[in-house]
């Protein structure tokens, strides 16, 4: 296996006296989609913060390809593109508009905007809406959008929050197959998402976040094998999660 992209070592974050992420450790390897399961309340939203830089972390390291990032949150934003639960974008302002809008917030040049909104439009599949507004977009185009509002500086990783919630099962699907084209791109990708059997199918890698920490972590084959006795992957997260394991 390759070197790790990005290695969140022994990270804790505390909000007053509660811990809520406890000596967590998380490697993200180049082209891997790493899946993250929980119940709610587990430190999903927290870890996330984390890492993208919006929440400091009290104690830990984050390494970027063997360098020390921890208190460089700038940079941090710079190789991590968030793709959040809600939409990101302007509903009155066209697909072009928004993607430039995000674009000059990276302080790219036009140059290079206008080369990265020919690439992600192309990659998403919103080529042709380019000069669509985004408000008039269905549903599974605006998740596009928001996936290449999130891509628009090129990051190293991008992090995915409940990427297909309120989509129909089709478009469910279209989504997931889209992460996956992502990922073969050279993107490394962490999703969080209760949809357990598109977590299974398409994640390389699952972690298991339990009261702020990765109490395993595996591939849903090593998974599989493990727990042969369980006929849905939901049954799996289930004996994990409720330690029944110990």
């Amino acid at each position: 296996m390759a070197e790790p992209l990005v290695v969140f070592d022994a990270i804790s974050k505390c909000f007053g006296k509660k811990k809520v992420i406890k000596n967590l450790t998380l490697s993200i390897h180049p082209n891997e989609i790493f899946g993250i399961i929980g119940r709610s309340g587990a430190g999903k939203s927290t870890l996330l913060k984390l890492l993208i830089g919006f929440y400091t972390v009290d104690s830990g390291t984050i390494w970027y390809k063997g360098k020390n990032i921890t208190t460089n949150t700038s940079f941090l934003k710079r190789i991590i593109g968030f793709c959040t639960q809600e939409n990101s974008f302007y509903p009155e302002l066209t697909v072009h508009e928004n993607i430039f809008y995000y674009g000059k917030l990276y302080s790219l040049s036009s140059a290079d905007l206008k080369k990265q909104e020919h690439d992600v439009l192309g990659l998403v599949g919103l080529s042709s809406s380019k000069n669509t507004v985004a408000g008039d977009l269905s549903g599974g185009m605006k998740r596009r959008l928001d996936f290449a509002i999130s891509l628009i500086h090129n990051p190293a990783v991008l992090i995915l929050d409940e990427p297909t919630s309120g989509l129909d099962p089709i478009t469910e699907k279209i989504i997931w197959n889209l992460i996956k084209n992502l990922s073969s791109k050279g993107i490394s990708i962490i999703v969080i998402s209760h949809m357990l059997d598109f977590v299974e199918k398409y994640c390389d890698m699952i972690g298991f976040l339990s009261e702020g920490q990765i109490i395993l972590n595996a591939s849903p084959s090593t998974l599989r094998k493990k727990y042969s006795t369980k006929q849905t992957f939901a049954e799996i997260f289930e004996h994990i999660i409720e330690g029944k394991d110990t």
